[in-house]
């Protein structure tokens, strides 16, 4: 991606200096060369007039500047240096951090910083300079469970920016086409769209088709990069302003890059046309769109802050725009280069910069489930987070895509150890869990050792565990799976939990607590409390015994036939709500037709059972007369009693 990358740094960051007066001819060319961006060129001879022993601020400034924006960043170390330690007292701010940038890429984070607090004594409003003095992470911790692949399709060119429509791969990379331009910029050949059917794809491997070129209507003489699938017909994509056979330049003649729509049917596309927003005054690229096709996401030097910022734009059901570009906000924009969007199924927002706390050169970052807090009271809650190594590096590294929940995905960057200019990467992360079980008493969570654990997955057995005299077990599950863990063990009722395990690499707890199946009881204890029952609930203003209620009498029934030499007193209560004569009587009533129901339907004898209503009079909380509490609160004095007594 150099060329579009550099391409469009360029449109949004350099600033061509006046007239000034050269050292000799050679450095009046380079001038020339620098200013129509032919980079590739005039580095070499700024570079041969330094070595010469020439100097000025200007030649320094071009010179550190050509190498930087070419990525040659320890070169341009070199020549920031001359320039800072010459001309300090009057080179722009921006020198001092583009200088702590190299120092970055180089890996020295001490220095860099040193130099970013001097920026920071000149530009104390720098939203770069704000993320510098916020962030903060390990420079050298790196996810081990993250694996990178360079892609086969890389050339030793500048391959760059994917997207995956329907298990194809689509990228740019220089022109293969004979009559293909040279870009004069790195004397490459300009952009295409490839595209590359994905064969299989999962943890730690791909396997890709033949690549071969996109639509000769999408394909210009002009570079195109970064399409994006709005559905199986539409198509956006970034190229140079250059549409119906005509280039569209700015007021200082600079053709601009903008986004383009096109319809494709298999081998039948319609010409590509500029989308609502197209203005040749400015750069708009990289569009992509959110998860309900309601928002199309883009970069842009629209506002005139950053060198690039990111808006949204609103989008009807056909993909035509339907409102005004909105900035994300200085959350999101700094001073410096926000570019290459990308909004997963889940709504976090992946973008690059080189502005926010990084490794140096461009970072890839996330703001958690942004698209759903945009334009809420939530979006003063984002915060921008570094992806770390090895997603980052102290180089390029942007166009971050993923797929399957965030465990697979492809990035683009320059890094050191690349086959080109940019290389394409395919991640995936190797998503494993471990889970810490116990097994306990539900009564009283005293330990339960020996315990037998079985191990579901998707209703399968696959093992069976045993808790040690700790009651511990452990299991190493996977990421994105649904488990289900049974405990048993003799004189207990099995409990059982389910996981459902994330996209991360994490350590889960599960804890199953094993009900006593033969429970100890003493005179004066409740069966309602033995057995758990239900509320034994009655309809408004009556006695009968309703379905419901049946079945937890019945269980009541079954421990008197079980236990023949105990009997059991009933006790009936109320709430306050009603008067006090009116709540005793319906206590009564319903406590008469529980006793009776147990005598008819279950044949106890009726010497082993007996009870009252006490209405309202023994209530277990403070809502009595006149208290104003809540249904749950006066649930809790509507109940049934069961008291074990000895005949």
């Amino acid at each position: 991606m150099q060329k579009m990358k550099n391409l469009y740094y360029t449109f949004l960051t350099l600033v061509i200096l006046g007239n000034v007066h050269s050292q000799n001819s050679q450095l009046n060319r380079a001038r020339s060369e620098y200013e129509q961006l032919y980079y590739v060129k005039s580095s070499d001879i700024f570079l041969k007039v330094a070595e010469k022993g020439f100097k000025s601020q200007e030649l320094f400034e071009k010179l550190g500047n050509a190498l930087y924006f070419n990525n040659k960043m320890e070169e341009a170390n070199k020549w920031y240096g001359e320039l800072l330690n010459l001309y300090a007292a009057t080179v722009e701010p921006e020198y001092l951090y583009r200088y702590a940038m190299t120092f970055k890429f180089m890996g020295n984070y001490t220095e860099a910083n040193a130099w970013l607090d001097k920026f920071e004594a000149l530009k104390k409003e720098d939203l770069r300079i704000k993320s510098y003095k916020e962030g903060s992470f390990d420079f050298k911790k790196e996810d081990k469970d993250i694996t990178l692949i360079n892609l086969p399709v890389n050339t030793q060119y500048s391959d760059f920016g994917s997207s995956v429509h329907k298990n194809t791969l689509y990228y740019s990379s220089p022109s293969v086409k004979e009559s293909a331009k040279e870009y004069s910029w790195n004397e490459q050949k300009f952009l295409d769209i490839f595209s590359v059917s994905i064969k299989e794809i999962k943890v730690g491997e791909i396997l890709l088709g033949k690549p071969k070129g996109y639509f000769t209507d999408i394909n210009s003489k002009f570079h195109e990069s970064n399409i994006t699938y709005f559905n199986d017909t539409l198509v956006y994509f970034t190229r140079n302003n250059y549409y119906n056979n005509k280039r569209h330049k700015d007021s200082k003649r600079t053709n601009q890059l903008t986004i383009l729509k096109a319809s494709v049917r298999d081998t039948v596309n319609i010409k590509p046309l500029p989308i609502a927003i197209d203005n040749k005054e400015y750069t708009i690229a990289h569009a992509v769109f959110n998860a309900q096709k309601s928002r199309m996401y883009f970069s842009s030097d629209l506002s005139g802050r950053g060198k690039s910022d990111l808006f949204y734009v609103a989008l009807d059901k056909n993909g035509e725009i339907t409102g005004i570009p909105v900035n994300l906000g200085v959350k999101i924009n700094t001073e410096g280069k926000e570019c290459f969007p990308y909004v997963s199924e889940e709504g976090d927002l992946y973008f690059s910069s080189d502005g926010h706390y990084g490794f140096g050169g461009l970072d890839i970052y996330r703001v958690a489930l942004f698209d759903k807090k945009v334009n809420s009271a939530a979006a003063e809650t984002i915060v921008v987070e570094n992806l770390g190594k090895p997603f980052n590096s102290a180089s390029d590294d942007f166009a971050f895509i993923t797929l399957e929940n965030g465990n697979l995905g492809f990035l683009s960057s320059n890094r050191k150890g690349g086959k080109g200019d940019d290389d394409i990467y395919f991640y995936s992360r190797k998503c494993s869990a471990t889970l810490s079980g116990l097994v306990v008493d539900k009564q009283t969570q005293e330990i339960i050792p020996e315990a037998t654990v079985n191990v579901f997955v998707d209703g399968v057995l696959t093992q069976s565990l045993t808790s040690d005299k700790l009651g511990q077990f452990t299991y190493p599950v996977e990421c994105n799976s649904k488990y289900l863990f049974k405990g048993e063990k003799e004189k207990y009722l099995p409990d059982e939990k389910n996981l459902v395990t994330g996209t991360q690499s994490l350590s889960y707890d599960v804890k199953l607590e094993l009900e006593q199946d033969i429970k100890p009881f003493r005179l004066g204890d409740d069966v309602n409390q033995i057995l758990d029952l239900g509320i034994i609930y009655f309809d408004f203003d009556k006695d009968d015994i309703r379905p419901d209620a049946a079945v937890e009498l019945q269980k009541v029934i079954e421990f008197l036939k079980t236990y023949p030499d105990f009997k059991i007193t009933v006790n009936s209560h109320t709430d306050s709500r009603g008067s006090s004569a009116y709540n005793l009587k319906l206590s009564r009533r319903r406590n008469a037709s529980t006793i009776k129901y147990i005598i008819e339907v279950g044949g106890i004898d009726p010497s082993r059972i007996d009870g009252n209503g006490y209405g309202e009079s023994m209530l277990l909380n403070h809502c009595s007369d006149g208290v104003k509490c809540t249904d749950a609160e006066h649930q809790v004095n509507r109940r049934s009693e069961f008291i074990i007594n000895k005949p």
